[in-house]
């Protein structure tokens, strides 16, 4: 399948395992240039490793999406190295506390929860939406 996306650039936050890392798998065997993000180094450089010998080009920036200055630090990364931005897909996620029910999280719990999940998106669509050329019709 042939999508067109030779020379567009995707930043995939969460990139490093599950949907953020199987979609940047996917784009970067499509032709796109990926950014790989994530708190994790090491699962981020196997990440783009594994693009890299499928014949795609990937570089990895660590960022916790829950921290403005960090995910400022990553868009503009993304664009300094490939000069814009066509695609965000914002993947990075957390559960919460394994195996205790969410009445009993603490406060300091949910709201990690809340800004990684929730803010960490929002955080990501502040800093991506004003730079160049995101795909038309993704304008908001």
């Amino acid at each position: 399948m042939n999508l067109g996306l030779n020379g567009k650039v995707a930043l995939i936050t969460g990139g490093t395992t599950g949907i953020g890392l199987a979609a940047a798998l996917a784009l970067g065997a499509e032709g796109a240039r990926v950014v790989v993000s994530g708190r994790r180094t090491r699962e981020g450089e196997q990440a783009v490793a594994t693009i890299r010998e499928l014949g795609g080009l990937a570089e990895f920036v660590q960022a916790d999406v829950s921290r403005g200055a960090e995910v400022q630090r990553l868009v503009e990364q993304t664009v300094r190295l490939w000069g814009q931005l066509d695609m965000l897909i914002n993947s990075a996620g957390i559960e919460g506390t394994p195996f205790v029910p969410v009445a009993d999280y603490s406060e300091d719990d949910w709201d990690r929860v809340l800004g990684i999940n929730l803010k960490g998106s929002w955080l990501c669509m502040k800093y991506a939406i004003p730079q160049p050329p995101l795909l038309p019709g993704l304008r908001g």
